[in-house]
């Protein structure tokens, strides 16, 4: 089901920022900022951070600024079938709305079609007015509802999706 009328345009970037494959020297950023982004509850543990970051299937992309400093990451993976799932997306608040999501979901989605996923699943908490928004300007549909995803808060989840381009 369409989220809602989509805008004709995506976000404009306009922070310089180069995306680059994750680092083991970049863990203690990315867990600092993954805090920053989320409440608790919803942020990851350490040890469930290092998990994804090293799951077989996974690779994360990091978005460094003009100074080298971690302004953003994305962690995906494959899974069997040929689908792909986005397991979190973090960009430093202060850098909101000026593209850095954007090059990482735009990374992360040629990167899963490269790979051969023909679709991408994400999850995102109902009341992640931002985050919905976000994801609607970048053609995801709702899915389902998932009740009390996030067991820590009891806050439900809307599964998305999306068919990537050329599959």
């Amino acid at each position: 089901m369409p989220l809602a009328s989509r805008p004709a345009t995506i976000d404009i970037i306009d922070v310089q920022a180069r995306l680059r494959d994750y680092r083991l020297a970049d863990f203690g950023a990315l867990w600092c900022l993954d805090q920053l982004c989320f409440e608790e509850g919803i942020s990851y543990s350490k040890v469930e951070l290092q998990h994804y970051i090293k799951l077989k299937t996974a690779f994360t992309l990091v978005a460094e600024g003009e100074t080298g400093s971690i302004c953003g990451f994305i962690i995906a993976h494959r899974r069997r079938g040929g689908f792909g799932h986005i397991l979190t997306i973090d960009v430093d608040p202060d850098l909101r709305q000026h593209g850095v999501g954007t090059r990482l979901l735009l990374g992360a989605h040629e990167r899963l079609a490269r790979e051969g996923c023909h679709t991408v699943f994400l999850e995102t908490a109902v009341n992640n007015l931002a985050a919905i928004a976000f994801y609607n300007r970048h053609g995801y549909d709702v899915v389902r509802t998932l009740p009390r995803y996030y067991h820590a808060t009891g806050v439900d989840a809307f599964l998305l999706s999306k068919k990537l381009q050329g599959k």
